[in-house]
Formats: structure tokens, C-alpha cells, sequence
């Protein structure tokens, strides 16, 4: 498992676009809390037009981070060339406007056709021979590769134009599975069990899931802006204010235990270091401090926490009694701020979000009180 999560954390194709989409978060969280205040106050923009704009915008910058990245040695023209021709894929995504929110994420896949050939003509030049002019050889060993790309490029072109709507269809039902009820399960069980094993869970999780979570915060909020219920339910952000209370594990309810109701000393050293980073949903000192990784004590409820809210956040959102989540927003915010914004201003999800840290709370209670009695009894006994 180690070998395969090392494998998978120095992939130079995974961490390039996970680079470029970190890179583009905070433009991403000004885009939403942004669509968020014009549509609140109805200002008469035609908010969807300036989405779809911004999604051309999003995959411009989105192809040069991610094609900088991944040729980061390369030549400088020859990155050129292939941004350019796999922007050009823009074009059969103006015949179909909806499909927009998806072309930041497909372009930047597409872009690696262009990419290997590139990389490949660039690493086997034309050798010259004793009587070839160098500059000429030396001209061709910079067009040739460049050529090449456009050729490519263009083809892949066409071909999305005639098959864009298959390869959405696809596309959207391999992110929809991601955002379903299972997977969320899943993904909180390998985050939860990496965390009780001494691993950033969320890290090594995210380096392979951060291209569909990206897809589905673009697509949510597309969704925000025309009036549609939220087709991705199980998406980061959902994530973000319904599971990971105060940090991974959904320890915000332990943390006030930690603060108001320890009687160890060294609980109540903790609760004090703690808590204010847990507001903020910061955990680390929780997780390594308790400890709840690799403690037996707190096993259960650093796993049932999360599924237990997950489980009754999905079901609401999915039956429509509160709408799901949106919007991106700070994800160092209070978790009844953020989930408040993310959900385009719901008082119903912020009302929900303050029940679900009082769970939090009640879960984990009874195994903070029986270790904090073993801390307690351990000092009285020395």
C-alpha cells in the first residue's frame, strides 16, 4: 500500500493538474462568492453568459498551469504550441454552451495527446550529418515537433467536435459516481483509515480525486446560477461543511469536549491548544495529540462520525429537504459560515450544519469520557 500511495503522490501527471487546480482555488472561491452576491441582489447581469465566460477563461489558465507543469523542462515554444492547439478544443463547446463547466477539465486531459507526441519528437531530433547545415537542422528540430502537435492537435479536435456529446455522457456519468452515496462511504473510509495510520488521509486522497471534485464545484455552481437542483450531491464541498466537522474525522464535537469538559490534565492542555484551530477546521493536534491515530479508543467514533453525518446530509440533500452545495467558499471558515455561503445563503443549512456538529458531539462523548478517566487515573496512580 505504501509503494502504490508513493507511486500515486509523485505521479508527475496527477501532481501537475492537482497543482493547477490548487492554483486556481482562491480564483475559484472569488468566481463563486462572487456569482453568489450578483444573484443575491439581482443586478441585472446575465450571470449565466459570465459563467460560461469564465469557464473559456478557467480553461485558458487552467491548460497553461497544467502544460507548464508537466513540461516544465521543455522549451518554451513548444509548450506554446501545445496550449494553443488544445485551447482550440474550446470550439466544439460554443455549439453547446451547457457543456462549458466541463471544458477546463476535458482540455487539460486532451492535452496530453499533444503533450506525448511533443515530448516524444522533442527527445528524438534530427541528428545531423557531417555535411547537413547546422542552422537547418537545427530549424527543423524546433518546427518539425511543433508541426506534429498541430496535426494531432487538430485531429482530436474533429473528433470531439463529432463525438462531444458521447464523451460527455460519459465523462459526467464516471463524475457522477464519484459524488454518489457509496462513494462518499468509501472515500470517508480509506481518508479516515489513512489519518488512524498516521497519513495525511485528505492529501493522499485528493492527489486522484481533485480533478473530479474540481469538475463537480464548476458544474454545481452552473447549476446555482440557472435555478437547477445540484446534480453532484457527494462533491468536496459537500465534504468540506456536512462530514469534515473541524477537520477530518468530524472532531469539531470532541475539540469542545477537549476545551469545556476534560478533567486530565493533559485533555484539558489540549483543548486549549486545539480548539481555536478546530473552528477553523484544522485537526492535526487532535489527530496526533489525543491521539486518535492508532488509539483503539477512538477508532470507533472517528469513523462513525463522519458516516453517520454524511449518511443524514446526503439523504436530505438527495430528498430535497434542504438544497445541496454550490458554491465554494473558504474552507478555513466556521463551519456554519461556510456551509451557510456554499449553500447559496440556506438558513435551513445553516440551522442543519449547528445539528450536526451537536452529533458530532454526542458520538464522540462517551469516548472522550471513558480515556479522559484513563488519563486521570494514570496521573492519580504516578
Amino acid at each position: 500500500m505504501e509503494k502504490i500511495i508513493t507511486k500515486i503522490q509523485n505521479n508527475k501527471t496527477i501532481n501537475s493538474f492537482k497543482d493547477a487546480a490548487n492554483s486556481l482555488a482562491f480564483l475559484n472561491i472569488a468566481l463563486a462568492i462572487s456569482i453568489l452576491l450578483m444573484k443575491k441582489f439581482n443586478i441585472g447581469i446575465d450571470l449565466k453568459l459570465v459563467y460560461e465566460i469564465s469557464m473559456v477563461f478557467m480553461g485558458a489558465l487552467m491548460l497553461y498551469l497544467f502544460v507548464n507543469k508537466r513540461l516544465e523542462h521543455k522549451r518554451e515554444s513548444l509548450k506554446i504550441a501545445v496550449i494553443f492547439v488544445s485551447f482550440l478544443n474550446l470550439i466544439p463547446f460554443l455549439n453547446k454552451p451547457e457543456s462549458l463547466p466541463a471544458y477546463p477539465i476535458i482540455a487539460s486531459f486532451l492535452s496530453l495527446i499533444p503533450m506525448v507526441i511533443a515530448n516524444w519528437l522533442n527527445e528524438n531530433l534530427i541528428k545531423p550529418k557531417d555535411s547537413s547545415p547546422t542552422a537547418a537542422i537545427d530549424y527543423l528540430n524546433q518546427i518539425l515537433p511543433i508541426l506534429v502537435t498541430f496535426i494531432v492537435g487538430s485531429f482530436s479536435i474533429y473528433m470531439l467536435s463529432q463525438k462531444l456529446y458521447v464523451i460527455l455522457d460519459i465523462y459526467i456519468s464516471i463524475v457522477k459516481l464519484f459524488s454518489t452515496y457509496p462513494a462518499v462511504i468509501l472515500l470517508i473510509i480509506m481518508i479516515c483509515g489513512f489519518w488512524y495510520n498516521g497519513l495525511h488521509g485528505v492529501t493522499v486522497i485528493s492527489s486522484v480525486m481533485r480533478p473530479f471534485w474540481f469538475q463537480m464545484a464548476l458544474y454545481n455552481a452552473y447549476f446555482f446560477i440557472t435555478d437547477q437542483p445540484i446534480f453532484f450531491i457527494g462533491s468536496e464541498i459537500f465534504f468540506q461543511w456536512f462530514i469534515w466537522l473541524g477537520g477530518s474525522g468530524a472532531t469539531l464535537g470532541l475539540s469542545f469536549s477537549l476545551k469545556y469538559l476534560a478533567r486530565s490534565k493533559e485533555f484539558q492542555d489540549l483543548g486549549e491548544k486545539s480548539h481555536r484551530s478546530s473552528l477553523h477546521n484544522i485537526n492535526e493536534a487532535i489527530i496526533f495529540g489525543v491521539p486518535i491515530s492508532q488509539n483503539k479508543y477512538f477508532k470507533i467514533p472517528f469513523f462513525l462520525t463522519p458516516i453517520v453525518l454524511s449518511s443524514i446530509g446526503y439523504a436530505m440533500i438527495y430528498f430535497g429537504v434542504i438544497p445541496g452545495f454550490s458554491l465554494v467558499s473558504p474552507w478555513v471558515l466556521p463551519i456554519p459560515l461556510g456551509a451557510y455561503i456554499s449553500s447559496g445563503l440556506s438558513l435551513k443549512v445553516l440551522i442543519i450544519s449547528i445539528g450536526m456538529i451537536m452529533i458530532s458531539w454526542v458520538i464522540y462523548y462517551p469516548f472522550f469520557r471513558k480515556y479522559d478517566q484513563i488519563l486521570l487515573k494514570k496521573r492519580c496512580d504516578d
